[in-house]
């Protein structure tokens, strides 16, 4: 893949990253669903991407796919929420979504922390050959007390035909990911992460310098606050 497309796809992807961290305190019992899908697009207009769809907002039972209309006057209640936002950078899309727990399911929440993500398609027309892709990730989550928590999260991504990723790289996107997190709880409404994260891939896809590297490490800092 040429360096140009690749960066396009890492910059959607990074405004993606931002956009959701931004969004998650405003997903709150009271507020409004359309205001929220109207914040979310207009933070990805302001950081010069475009919307890949439409803000999904998706409660309890609805698995996917809910986007409140101009004239939706429905707001969150104790609800288990899904917020899937996608980002484009010249038609490049990254796409992700997270789960908000108003509903006070904790359990069912670290539940869903390990999942596995897995699929084939055809690999052209008429042909029995198929291309596969295979994410696995797993999270451990420990509430040390009522104001600290820590989380260890590990993650495996498996795309060699680049069927969701594409590297335009000989093994494709085959790469491993782990993380380690503090959240202290500083106060009622502000929380004050710091995350440790590191990757490892089989080939230079990640961007370092003026080129590209096997790996990436990173170590974050941040705080929320909600009102």
């Amino acid at each position: 893949m040429e360096a140009e497309l690749l960066d396009k796809y890492k910059r959607a992807g990074l405004i993606l990253s931002q956009v959701l961290l931004e969004a998650r305190p405003k997903v709150k019992v009271g507020a409004s669903l359309l205001e929220v899908a109207e914040f979310v697009e207009g933070l990805i207009r302001s950081k010069g991407a475009s919307p890949a769809f439409p803000c999904n907002i998706s409660l309890d039972r609805a698995a996917a796919h809910y986007t409140p209309s101009p004239e939706d006057k429905g707001t969150f209640g104790e609800n288990m929420v899904k917020l899937d936002v996608g980002v484009h950078v010249d038609g490049y899309i990254a796409d992700a979504a997270i789960t908000v727990d108003l509903s006070g399911h904790e359990k069912l929440t670290e539940a869903s922390y390990a999942g596995l993500d897995a699929g084939w398609e055809q690999a052209t027309p008429g042909s029995s050959e198929l291309n596969n892709w295979l994410n696995a990730t797993a999270i451990l989550r420990w509430q040390a007390n009522k104001w600290l928590a820590l989380a260890l999260r590990g993650e495996y991504y498996d795309d060699p035909a680049g069927v969701i990723i594409s590297t335009g790289t000989p093994n494709g996107m085959q790469t491993f990911g782990w993380s380690a997190n503090a959240d202290v709880q500083v106060a009622r409404h502000l929380l004050w992460r710091t995350e440790f994260r590191s990757f490892s891939s089989q080939d230079a896809i990640f961007v370092k310098g003026s080129g590209y590297a096997t790996g990436n490490n990173a170590i974050t800092t941040s705080l929320a606050v909600w009102f």
